[in-house]
């Protein structure tokens, strides 16, 4: 399992980013958690570190499509910290 948190330009950035990335997260596969700061998404199925980041960063990919936000502009960090 992997935690990988996000970071954001801008408020409304991570508001549209979160609404896109909650309509298609997969149940299990991996999930999102949020509070007034901070975006994470866990993903429990992950072999490793790198693939977790990489999932990730294909997930904020499809969350930025056609929204006008640049994905490079969303930070993609591996949690250094488990539950």
């Amino acid at each position: 399992m992997a935690d990988v948190y996000l970071t954001f330009e801008s408020d409304e950035d991570r508001e549209i980013v979160t609404a896109q990335l909650r309509s298609f997260t997969l149940p299990g596969r991996e999930s999102m958690e949020q509070d007034a700061q901070d975006v994470m998404l866990r993903l429990p199925d992950a072999d490793d570190d790198q693939a977790a980041v990489a999932r990730a960063g294909r997930l904020v990919e499809g969350a930025c499509r056609g929204t006008g936000i640049d994905p490079a502009a969303v930070g993609v960090h591996l949690a250094l910290w488990s539950d």
